[in-house]
């Protein structure tokens, strides 16, 4: 992170810099160059594009599925809206995007969900996690669908 130069007449050594305010800080203003904004904000893109695959990763396995495959084509009525809501789901649990503001249980309750469906959709995306995301967003991405079949499976399976 560079300084931020409160007055760029100074002659600071950044003075001819273009700055972006991030945040303050108890230390004052924190301020990052645009080169390293636009380099923030490429990995950003790349995560979110990468969500997005995983996602339409696991829809088509999902489809193919014999157990899922039945509960997501009587389910789903718009597929694109499907899966743009869900790739901003996903967003939301790995990255902390706020785009996802629904309740993701109540469209659930009428599928007649059984403990079986948890684990299958757990494989499901873990795999498709596997397959299409790298690095800390994969563990993130794994780790989250393992803690969710668990969490869904208690609130769906005790309505």
């Amino acid at each position: 992170m560079a300084d931020f130069p409160l007055d760029p007449d100074q002659g600071h050594a950044n003075s001819n810099r273009t700055y972006i305010l991030l945040a303050f800080a108890r230390e004052g203003l924190i301020a990052m160059d645009v080169q390293e904004a636009s380099t923030a904000n490429d990995q950003m893109s790349a995560d979110e594009q990468a969500i997005s695959t995983c996602v339409q990763r696991f829809y088509a396995m999902a489809n193919d599925d014999s157990l899922l495959g039945p509960i997501f084509a009587e389910g789903i009525t718009d597929w694109p809206e499907h899966l743009r809501q869900m790739s901003d789901f996903w967003s939301r649990v790995l990255l902390g995007s706020v785009r996802y503001q629904r309740d993701p249980f109540t469209p659930h309750h009428t599928l007649g969900l059984q403990a079986a469906h948890f684990d299958r959709w757990r494989d499901l995306f873990q795999l498709a996690a596997r397959e299409t995301l790298e690095g800390p967003l994969r563990e993130r991405a794994v780790g989250a669908a393992a803690q969710m079949s668990h969490c869904w499976r208690q609130h769906m399976m005790a309505k």
